[in-house]
């Protein structure tokens, strides 16, 4: 603070308009302080890895296997904010299976809000308008198959609207941590 040293305002990145593009792109590019201390890339970089396009053709066919996506869609959703102690809200937006489903796990808010965030990524993956955040989301179920996976089952508006797009189905992925619940959906012809 003596030497008004505390904050140096630096008038222009750390690499020149040259080397913009390669610092950019390759994750190995590492800055280095010069001898009057300004921030600066070396001339010749460390070469940025090949991609490994081996596995390529087995992605592509994988993804081939799994149908036409006809949309994704994911959602976040913090677990302390989420009102699972409001039973018209649970009422309004669960399936009564989901409800006891919920009810039975150890943490049954961590079980809402990821359920929550399901039902978000698949409203997403469908693409379609919005109702607004008074309407239910009854309509699109999660439950778990025989296995344990879960399954997007969509009854009244959300059917419609995903047979109006030719959906056949719904692939879904739901997470929780102590603290945060995400889900992914996927659409697919």
């Amino acid at each position: 603070m003596i030497t008004n040293s505390l904050v140096k305002i630096k008038e222009h990145p750390p690499f020149t308009a040259d080397l913009e593009a390669p610092v950019l792109l390759n994750p190995l590019a590492r800055v280095t302080r010069d001898k009057t201390g300004e921030l600066s890339f070396p001339p010749k970089l460390i070469s940025a890895p090949t991609p490994d396009l081996a596995n390529l053709s087995i992605v592509k066919e994988t993804l081939k296997k799994s149908g036409d996506t006809a949309g994704v869609g994911v959602d976040q959703e913090l677990i302390s904010s989420f009102p699972s102690h409001n039973p018209t809200f649970v009422t309004r937006n669960f399936t009564d299976k989901e409800v006891a489903y919920c009810n039975a796990q150890p943490n049954p808010t961590a079980s809402f809000t990821a359920r929550w965030a399901g039902k978000e990524a698949v409203f997403k993956s469908l693409g379609v308008a919005s109702k607004g955040a008074g309407a239910p989301m009854r309509d699109i179920e999660i439950l778990l198959d025989e296995s344990g996976v879960p399954q997007v089952h969509l009854h009244g508006d959300a059917k419609a609207a995903a047979e109006g797009k030719n959906i056949t189905q719904v692939h879904i992925s739901l997470s929780h941590s102590d603290t945060v619940a995400i889900a992914f959906a996927q659409a697919t012809f």
